[in-house]
């Protein structure tokens, strides 16, 4: 029969397996602390993440609101064509209907209406008198509507033309656009329009919003 190590009493294998026992509590106590920490650490990034996300929703909702309240990036689009009504069948008038590209109407919209064809004087009276004599008929403002394309107004050409340069400039509650527009005859008799649409922005560069 074996016998136990003189060196190893019984009074030294209880210290020894106090202290293995104590070791192990504390490691287990330890473990358990870091998981807990972990699991805070957890929730506090997931609540985090459900904050932003919050956030972000009220402030795309806000935007939303604003938009809906001022026109957000919506803008006009001037068309040149015949008009519907057939007592107008004259090749030399042409209906301006505006249509607004975007989510939103346009609102409180307001139209100065100008022929370029001929260049004006950079300066002076006569730069004064021609750009006055260049305003076209006056075109009806109000608030424009996403999806309708509504006639706002007339022009007429002379049937000796064949080429027109216009500029149409909108005031609307969302900002000031410029559309150039210009108009070629064909040999069948039928303008061609090309257009550049773009968005004045004060102490910047106009940004281009739609050319066709």
């Amino acid at each position: 029969m074996s016998r136990m190590p003189v060196y190893l009493t019984f009074p030294m294998i209880l210290v020894l397996g106090g202290a293995i026992l104590s070791a192990l509590g504390t490691f287990f106590a330890t473990l358990s602390e870091k998981q807990e920490k972990l699991q805070s650490a957890n929730q506090r990034a997931r609540f985090e993440s459900e904050l932003r996300t919050k956030s972000d929703e009220i402030a795309s909702l806000n935007r939303e609101i604003a938009a809906s309240i001022t026109g957000g990036d919506s803008f006009p689009i001037a068309m040149y064509m015949r008009p519907i009504d057939p007592a107008l069948n004259d090749p030399n008038i042409l209906s301006v209907a505006i249509r607004v590209e975007g989510k939103y109407p346009l609102f409180d919209a307001e139209f100065e209406h100008q022929d370029l064809t001929e260049p004006l004087p950079k300066e002076g009276a006569a730069a004064l008198k021609a750009w006055q004599e260049g305003h076209l008929p006056r075109l009806q403002g109000g608030t424009l509507h996403v999806g309708i394309m509504v006639q706002r107004g007339l022009i007429s050409l002379r049937p000796e033309e064949t080429y027109k340069k216009l500029k149409l400039t909108t005031f609307a509650r969302n900002g000031q656009f410029v559309q150039n527009t210009e108009l070629k005859r064909d040999s069948n008799g039928r303008w061609k329009i090309h257009y550049q649409v773009l968005k004045v922005i004060p102490g910047e560069e106009s940004k281009m919003l739609k050319e066709e």
